[in-house]
This record gives structure tokens, C-alpha cells and sequence, in this order.
């Protein structure tokens, strides 16, 4: 078979995959979103926003429907939500993450959806010697130093981010990865601040320079988060507003070739296509289309290391600045006037209505201030052009992937290429959805659910069962679907006695013969277990697609489990396309993730107890491997073939110090003492289990070797121990998002 061959066919083969349950946009007078979103003291028209919260600490959110419509729903992960339908208090969980609140509702039968990504911060306070962890913030400037105003004081702390979380769309058309400082490549977890104005303002400008014709797609960052000790390395202001998270360098690059595009047509990208874009925001600020969200405007010339860009905050007070080939403008009035220096902003090129409302931030009036602007003729012709550059990516991320997989597929447990004869199961867990396929024949579409973590749990212990991101295979079929959930689930849910729940929480035997059994835990099952639950780690199937699943599937069947993403940057999400083309660009990012071998990576051979780091086909280091849990009870000693480690490639979803281990009821009951409330003092303990972990998701968890006070059995994960100097090892060279191959 030609490379051509194999491309077209997985091509073809995930181009259908489904988005699941995003909603469709809504018709009507708004053009933008079926609500606004409310955070803080800001809205914004738009289904997806962001906001942050300190641990343990409230924060203010709620959603301002445009049009009529019922059976309003907020759901949470973790956390807890108090209030009305359209005005809630969310009280965030004490451990720093991602946490997306989910709103829903019905208009004339039609699911409609938004979310409100929460992230709760790493505090300030935890910063020691100018790092967290190995991340080097540096030192912030002594607030009393200023005298004259609060807006340097030292920030309330960092979003961590990983490599999953940097893909997050925090507002319709910007990542949370767009904003990470640079100088920071292979190291994960991340951090970063993002000022809920500073993401509002950069929405209002995309939109408008859209409809000026300006822009396609969306502005590109040359700078925006920088912690003090990037700032101080760049020679940058000591007081940069970058450094708190309030201002981006950006520029317009539809031609992605990474300079400024030709904005004023004369041939030239110089100072002066800055200009233009300089002009627009000074323009929307004087006339009051920005109130609230004022600050710093610069435009800067190009150099041999970057094109022209323009620098934007929301310090809330307006200050401007332009630095020309000689220096910094003195004058920059004077400036503008000279005739070598006037460039005009692009008339509007379409019929025009306002999408962007309610944005002013000090209105006591419930009034609404028009900004930022959008054409139906503007969007046919962008959604287009959108669609048509997303192909183009997806066609050269296949011969990458391609390429890849012909070169690593003679490593022993390396990523092999499909072919026309393979059958495989591709799970889009972001979007709900799942294809069973064999080379271009799409046998199967059916929708999935995704097990949740408990939602009470002490920090770092969610970490332990999620969906992850991988490669495996089907390593057993007709299981009964038992499930052991750790003691620590049951938290908060005022049980006579947890313990006796322990080891049976799930157990049907109707369903016994149509479980596709993916090890350690993780499975696809049908969602008529009781309760219609999905478990921990696992995906849920309507019964009737679980009967195809056993009657196609076979022992070694590839099980793709990726996110396909909610959003594209810049385009409408009403059409299949569109988010087909998305599930298949993150369906060919994970094999190209997984086939990445050039770089250190984990190679596991569990069965014989051995380990390596390998950078290529080069043995880095071997290591020493013992592998222990999950305990079972006499009564489903059999179930121990449901708990085989998978085979694959899956990767590193979070990294950690000093992992918790929860003493659960059932050791104080053999010590004869009284057991503590679920948090109690004596309940979470670190240290037990070595210095660092990595969690893999799916119950899979790389630690130290557990200590004499922590008993195997109470050990409800499976966990592959490793000795301290092994460990060390693994911490040094494994970040967040390390390829871990398990043979």
C-alpha cells in the first residue's frame, strides 16, 4: 500500500466522527451566542468564557439568555454551586485546576450549551525562591515601591497549566496556551496569568478588525504572560504590565509566515501596517466603544527577530506610546500628523450589526454599550476560508504522522501505521462520540459518555481515574463489569458503612457478556449499569452499539482515545464539517504524540517486571519495576483479569509531589481505633508513597515504592513502583504529556 493510500483512508475513515453535544447556534437578533456570560464584573456575548478563583475562595458567575428558554441546568465536577437560574455563586475546591462549569438549556426542543472554564489558582504564597516547582517565576517588584495605586500589587497566584489545558479554548477564539510565556519549551506543567478584561478586550478587537476587513482568522501573540524572570531576560519595563497577566504584544497574520500582514497595501511591512491596527484601538477607546477596558497602546517597528506589532493592556487608565527605526517617539501627537505616517483604517466592507454587548464593566444602569461588529456575508465567507485552512493542516499533520509511524513501527511496542484491513475503534471523549472502522468503511457512529472522577475527593486523588489520552487495545471480552471504587468516593455521601461497599459498588450480570475490557480498570461499557452510571475511567455506550462492538471487535482491537476540542478559532460551529475536521485533526495529533520516539520517553514491559527511559531506540536508563493493586475481595478474585495493564501508548496527564495516600476506614478498624471523619486529621498522609508520581489517568499510577504503613490492599489503583534513584530519573526527563508505552 502507498503513503497516499493509507493518508486517504484515515482521512476519510474520521472525517465523520460527530461533536456530540454542542449546541447550535441560535437565529435571532443576536448573531454571536444563544446568552452572554457573566463573570465577575464583566459580560460577554459568547457560549464559552473563563474566570479564576483562588482555592476554597467564591466567585460570581451567570449567564444573561438572549432569547426565551427552560429547563436551565448548571453542573460541576467539583466545587459547589449555590443560586438562581441565571445567577450563580460557585465555591471552588481547594486542590488548583480546571474545573469547567456546564450550563444547559431547551429552546423549542433544542439542547443549548455554554461553559465557564474555572480555573482555581496555584496560590502566590506558594512561590519559593522565585519557582514553582521547577518553573522559575522570578521576583515580583515590592508593591511599596509604588505609592500610588493597587495594580502592581503581588498577584493571588498562577493557573498551572498542562499540556491538555493549554489546547483549552478560554474564550471563543483564544487558547489559554496562546498566552504562555515563551522560554519555556518541554516543561510542563506551565503557568500563567490571563486578566478576565485583557481576554474580553482581545474578543471586541478580533471581532472588529474582522469587520473591517483586517482580519480572517485571529490576531497572533508575539508576547503576552510574562513572569518576572522572562521579563527581566527580555530587558523589558520593570513594572510591565505583561507580568501580571493585563497585556499582550499582537499582530495580524492571516498569511501565517509569522510577520505582520500588508494592512495598508503599499507594499511595505513596516511600522506603518502597526499603524492601522494602533489606529482602530485608539479609535474604539476615545469613543467610548471600549469603556471599562482602557489602557497602554504602543506600536513598535519590525526587527530581524519579529515584525511590526502593537502592544495592548488594561491598566483602565490610557496611556500611548510608538517607537519608530531611531527609538521611542517623543512626541507621538506630532507623529501621527506627518503626512509619511497618516495610514486610513479600511471602510466597512459589509452590512454591519453589533454582537458584542453589556461589556462595560462600571455600568450601573443595566445598559449596553455597542462594540465590536460582525456581517452575515463576512462570516459565509470566513467560515469558508476557515474550513479550507484546516484541511490544509490536517493534510500536512498526516504525512508528519505518516512519516512517523513508517519510521518508529519496527520499535518492539512502537506506534504502527493503519492500513485498509485494520479495524479500530477512534473515541472522540470531548465531543461525545465514537467510531467503530475498517479502512475507509465506517462500520459504527455512536454516541459515548465519559466516566466522571468522584466528585469528593482529596486533592490529587482525581487525578488517578480519568479518561486518558492514548493508544491501547481490547485486552478481554465477556468480564463482568465490577468495579472497586477507592474508599475516598464515597465522601460526603453519609453511608452506614463505606467499607462494606467497598470492593461491590457495580455489579450486573445481564450485562456480563458485552464489556470491552481495556485493563487496569478502564473499559467500554453499556450505560445500563444501575443507575445508568459510567464508571470512573471508563466510556458508556447505548446497549444496542455494545452488541455491535462484541460481534466486531477481537482481542488487540486499537482503541484511539483523544479530545477533539469544542471550538475552532473564528468559525461557527453550526456545521458537521467543521467538527469533523476538528475530531480529525486531534485523532491525527495523538498518533503523531504517540509516535514521537526522538524525545525521552517510558517503555514498560509489565509482565517481566522491567523498565526503560529510552530517547529513540537509545536505552537511557533501566529500570527496576514493581507493580501492585488493586486488592480484591474473596467474592471477585476473578475480577483481577479486568485489572491487566493495558498495551499502548498513553500519556503523562499530571505530574506531582509528594502524592497523597488516604487511610481508609478499614485500617483504623485493624489498629482497633476510632475512625476520623472523612477529612480528619490522620486521613491524607504524603510521603508514604515516595516523593513525585505521574498519573496516567485510566487508574494507572507511576510512584515510589509504598511504605510499611501503607498496606497493599489498601492500595485501590494499580500502581507501578519504582525505586527512589529510578524515580528521580523518571522526574528529571518525563514531563507532563511524556509518551509511557506499556508492552
Amino acid at each position: 500500500m502507498t503513503k497516499s493510500s493509507i493518508i486517504t483512508i484515515s482521512a476519510i475513515a474520521l472525517l465523520c466522527i460527530s461533536a456530540g453535544n454542542i449546541s447550535a447556534e441560535v437565529d435571532g437578533e443576536y448573531g454571536g451566542s444563544w446568552c452572554s456570560i457573566n463573570v465577575k464584573d464583566i459580560s460577554v456575548d459568547s457560549s464559552v468564557f473563563f474566570t479564576w478563583a483562588l482555592p476554597g475562595k467564591s466567585v460570581d458567575i451567570g449567564i444573561t439568555p438572549h432569547t426565551h428558554v427552560t429547563n436551565i441546568e448548571w453542573e460541576v465536577e467539583a466545587g459547589h454551586l449555590s443560586g438562581s437560574e441565571f445567577e450563580q455563586i460557585y465555591k471552588a475546591p481547594r486542590s488548583p485546576g480546571h474545573y469547567p462549569i456546564t450550563v444547559t438549556a431547551n429552546r423549542n426542543g433544542q439542547r443549548l450549551e455554554a461553559t465557564i472554564h474555572v480555573f482555581v489558582l496555584v496560590p502566590f504564597s506558594h512561590v519559593e525562591n522565585g519557582y514553582l516547582q521547577d518553573f522559575e517565576i522570578g521576583n515580583y517588584p515590592d508593591p511599596k515601591e509604588i505609592d500610588n495605586t493597587v495594580r502592581f500589587e503581588y498577584p493571588p497566584g498562577f493557573i498551572r497549566v498542562n499540556e491538555r489545558d493549554a489546547r483549552i479554548y478560554i474564550t471563543e477564539n483564544y487558547k489559554l496556551g496562546d498566552f504562555l510565556p515563551s522560554g519555556y519549551s518541554g516543561k510542563w506543567p506551565r503557568y500563567v496569568l490571563v486578566d478576565e478584561k485583557l481576554a474580553l478586550k482581545l474578543e471586541i478587537l478580533t471581532s472588529e478588525f474582522r469587520s473591517l476587513g483586517l482580519l480572517d482568522s485571529r490576531m497572533k501573540f508575539l508576547s503576552a504572560f510574562r513572569p518576572p524572570a522572562r521579563n527581566r531576560k527580555a530587558g523589558q519595563a520593570r513594572y510591565s504590565q505583561h507580568q501580571y497577566g493585563r497585556a499582550v504584544d499582537i499582530y495580524i497574520d492571516d498569511g501565517s509566515n509569522g510577520r505582520m500582514d500588508d494592512l495598508n497595501h503599499d507594499g511595505n511591512i513596516d511600522l506603518l501596517d502597526a499603524l492601522v491596527m494602533y489606529r482602530v484601538v485608539d479609535a474604539m477607546e476615545k469613543d467610548g466603544r471600549l469603556k471599562g477596558l482602557e489602557g497602554g497602546l504602543g506600536a513598535y517597528p519590525g526587527t530581524g527577530n519579529h515584525g511590526p506589532f502593537i502592544h495592548m493592556d488594561v491598566r483602565i487608565y490610557s496611556v500611548r506610546w510608538i517607537n519608530d527605526e531611531d527609538g521611542k517617539v517623543e512626541d507621538v501627537a506630532e507623529f501621527l500628523k506627518q503626512p509619511e505616517n497618516r495610514v486610513s483604517v479600511p471602510a466597512h466592507g459589509y452590512r454591519i450589526r453589533p454582537t458584542v454587548r453589556n461589556y462595560h464593566p462600571d455600568q450601573s444602569d443595566g445598559s449596553s454599550t455597542e462594540g465590536g461588529y460582525e456581517s452575515e456575508a463576512y462570516q459565509a465567507q470566513y467560515s469558508q476560508v476557515g474550513i479550507e485552512r484546516l484541511k490544509e493542516d490536517i493534510k500536512r499533520l498526516e504525512s508528519e504522522v505518516l512519516d512517523l509511524e513508517e519510521r518508529w513501527g519496527r520499535v518492539e511496542a512502537g506506534p504502527k501505521p493503519l492500513n485498509a484491513s485494520d479495524l479500530y475503534l477512534a473515541a472522540d471523549v470531548a465531543n461525545d462520540s465514537m467510531l467503530l472502522n475498517r479502512g475507509r468503511q465506517i462500520i459504527k457512529r455512536m454516541p459515548i459518555k465519559e466516566g466522571a472522577s468522584p466528585r469528593r475527593c482529596p486533592d490529587g486523588l482525581a487525578d488517578i481515574y480519568r479518561v486518558p489520552e492514548g493508544i491501547v487495545e481490547v485486552r478481554g471480552k465477556s468480564v463482568a463489569p465490577v468495579w472497586f471504587h477507592p474508599e475516598w468516593s464515597f465522601l460526603g455521601e453519609k453511608l452506614a458503612s463505606p467499607v462494606d461497599k467497598l470492593r461491590n459498588s457495580f455489579y450486573s450480570k445481564g450485562v456480563a457478556n458485552i464489556v470491552l475490557d481495556l485493563g487496569a480498570g478502564m473499559r467500554i461499557h453499556p450505560t445500563s449499569l444501575p443507575g445508568k452510571v459510567v464508571l470512573p475511567g471508563c466510556i458508556g455506550v447505548p446497549t444496542a452499539d455494545m452488541q455491535t462492538l462484541q460481534s466486531h471487535t477481537k482481542i488487540g482491537t486499537r482503541v484511539y482515545l483523544f479530545e477533539g476540542g469544542a471550538y475552532i478559532p473564528g468559525v461557527k460551529l453550526d456545521s458537521s464539517e467543521k467538527k469533523d475536521l476538528i475530531a480529525l485533526e486531534a485523532f491525527l495529533s495523538i498518533r503523531k504524540r504517540a509516535a514521537e520516539l526522538d524525545k525521552d520517553y517510558l517503555l514498560f514491559d509489565l509482565k517481566n517486571n522491567h523498565g526503560w527511559i529510552k530517547r529513540g531506540e537509545i536505552i537511557v536508563r533501566t529500570l527496576k519495576v514493581h507493580v501492585v493493586g488493586p486488592s480484591f475481595s474473596p467474592g471477585y478474585s476473578n475480577a483481577r483479569n479486568q485489572f491487566r495493564m493495558p498495551r499502548g501508548t498513553m500519556f503523562v496527564q499530571r505530574r506531582m509531589s509528594n502524592p497523597p495516600w488516604y487511610k481508609p476506614d478499614s485500617m483504623f478498624i485493624k489498629q482497633k481505633k476510632a475512625a476520623p471523619e472523612p477529612l480528619g486529621e490522620g486521613r491524607i498522609q504524603k510521603g508514604l508513597l515516595g516523593p513525585c508520581a505521574l498519573y496516567l489517568g485510566g487508574g494507572i499510577v507511576i510512584h515510589g515504592r509504598h511504605s510499611p504503613l501503607v498496606p497493599e490492599y489498601t492500595i485501590d489503583y494499580v500502581a507501578i513502583e519504582l525505586e527512589s534513584t529510578d524515580l528521580n530519573w523518571v522526574w528529571r526527563t518525563i514531563p507532563e504529556g511524556g509518551v509511557v508505552i506499556l508492552k
